[in-house]
């Protein structure tokens, strides 16, 4: 019986700074895994290197166990799959490379001979394909416009064969008959709805970040625009809602708070100073077991 994925992540400047950072965490956190019964998978855990240099970290390894981790192009996490330049490209291409599966599937039951009625049709396209084509929306919701149009292009496909309307029906049209909203829209949808549903905790990680990120891109020094980043933008966007809302304590796994964990693996902040993407991030994805 296997447990659920862990995430182990650092920033740095220099890769060999980082590197050594990784390596104290996992030897740390071994002994802590070890007595709740759980271990490290070590053949299952990926590591990767997000860097905007031209290398990406080819070639880079870590050795935990006894055995060697080596850096690969993508890491998948929570069928979320992150590439080494952050673009979302590879996560667009698999989840749209998915929701043509179930597009195949809604042409099987939408025969002409004993197919469904076009009621029964939207709704297997909202359980299998719109699904498949929102999933991670919050991190690829401004990714390349030539990206998302392939998501487009399934969905609209998707549409017309729930609808059953020839391929010459108008993309405009579509929607209306269907009374779908379109992707983008529900994309930013979701973007607010993730940005509103971790501000309900107190102890959100994710709210105290963007908090302290929000206030660093108003001085000259901040290196990104902030309406190109998702989640500040929708930050920006929600914040007349946010003080709105009734903040309620956030449930722990385990006893120990947020902070004493931080301690306890090492970790004691930022290297190279807290610029977003100002330096190498390496993530070590693992599978634990008891």
């Amino acid at each position: 019986m296997y447990a659920d994925d862990l995430l182990l992540y650092v920033t740095g400047i220099l890769g060999r700074e980082a590197s050594e950072l990784l390596k104290l965490a996992c030897k740390q956190l071994t002994p802590r895994l070890e007595r709740l019964g759980l271990s490290i998978l070590t053949p299952k855990s990926q590591l990767c290197v997000f860097s905007r240099g031209r290398g990406g970290g080819r070639g880079i390894s870590i050795r935990i166990n006894g055995t060697v981790v080596r850096s690969q192009c993508t890491l998948n996490y929570l069928g979320i799959i992150l590439d080494q330049k952050m673009n979302c490209i590879a996560h667009i291409r698999a989840i749209a490379a998915k929701a043509s599966r179930a597009l195949n599937i809604l042409r099987v039951i939408a025969r002409i001979s004993w197919g469904a009625l076009p009621s029964l049709l939207l709704t297997v396209h909202r359980g299998l394909s719109r699904v498949c084509l929102e999933w991670g929306a919050p991190l690829f919701f401004r990714a390349r416009a030539t990206a998302l149009r392939m998501l487009d292009t399934i969905h609209h496909a998707s549409l017309r064969v729930a609808l059953g309307c020839m391929s010459s029906t108008p993309i405009s049209v579509l929607p209306s008959e269907a009374a779908e909203t379109p992707l983008s829209l529900r994309r930013s949808l979701l973007v607010n709805r993730f940005i509103l549903r971790n501000f309900c905790w107190n102890a959100s990680l994710l709210a105290r970040k963007l908090e302290d990120l929000t206030t660093d891109a108003c001085t000259r020094g901040f290196r990104v625009n902030p309406e190109k980043v998702v989640l500040l933008a929708a930050y920006g966007a929600m914040g007349a809602f946010i003080g709105a809302l009734d903040c309620s304590e956030r449930p722990g796994y385990f006893d120990d708070s947020w902070g004493e964990s931080r301690d306890y693996l090492g970790f004691h902040g930022w290297i190279g100073g807290p610029e977003l993407g100002g330096g190498w991030m390496w993530i070590l994805h693992l599978l634990r077991k008891p």
